[in-house]
């Protein structure tokens, strides 16, 4: 994983696995972004700490964290656990929602936003929590992600 592909709230843990924790800063300098760059996370108890890219590791997705979440399991997956989320964006009016589907597929997750009446889909190897997280951003959606109940 790349520095680039962090933003700040984005889950993480550390490398040995053991401890998830929260983006709340990166430091770096821009000419050196892919190899120096330092990350500061807080671990869930309140805990900083400074560390490289190396010692990070994105979080997998997995049902029950989508689930955690709000999503619901869904019979659409065709086979496959299908988990769906109906989330109202935009200006409050009832009819604005952003459904945001995520199909396991064992190698990768296919995730299917979709707006009103327009969507795309996406397919996602190795889809991990920060990468819901980011396009929950860009839907405009506040979402803090619980990884457990």
């Amino acid at each position: 994983m790349k520095v680039k592909e962090l933003m700040i709230g984005d889950w993480m843990q550390f490398a040995d696995g053991n401890k998830k924790c929260t983006v709340i800063a990166i430091k770096c300098d821009a000419r050196y972004l892919e190899d120096e760059a330092i990350i500061t996370v807080m671990d869930r108890s309140g805990h900083w700490f400074d560390r490289e890219m190396d010692y990070l590791k994105p979080i997998p997705l997995t049902g029950e964290i989508l689930e955690n979440n709000g999503f619901r399991e869904d019979d659409k997956g065709f086979g496959h656990k299908c988990y769906l989320c109906a989330v109202p964006y935009g200006t409050g009016d009832d009819d604005d929602y952003a459904y945001l589907s995520l199909t396991d597929f064992g190698k990768y997750w296919q995730m299917e936003v979709s707006l009103v009446v327009s969507g795309t889909q996406t397919n996602i190897p190795n889809c991990c929590v920060h990468h819901v997280q980011h396009m929950l951003t860009l839907l405009g959606i506040d979402l803090e992600i619980k990884l457990e109940k």
